[in-house]
């Protein structure tokens, strides 16, 4: 699972990525006047994804943690939860 997650954000990583190439693209040369509207929108979406991302990082260090946690627990007859 964490795997296919891994693989989900590169692909989304990769996108951001190249959307924010192109906009630097076309706003350096002018090729395409982007509509102002056009420009907030990719900045909204940019900004989204990092957000997303650093909540999904968020979450996946929680996990870990609880895992850790749940692992090390100590039972009460004295051992971990391990043995």
């Amino acid at each position: 699972m964490i795997c296919f997650q891994v693989r989900l954000i590169g692909v989304c990583q990769s996108s951001v990525d190249f959307v924010e190439h192109l906009r630097t693209i076309l706003s350096d040369q002018n090729a395409a006047n982007l509509e102002l509207a056009k420009q907030t929108e990719i900045q909204y979406l940019i900004e989204r994804f990092n957000k997303l991302l650093s909540e999904a990082h968020s979450r996946e260090q929680h996990f870990r943690d609880v895992r850790y946690v749940q692992k090390n627990k100590k039972r009460p007859d004295g051992l971990s939860a391990s043995h």
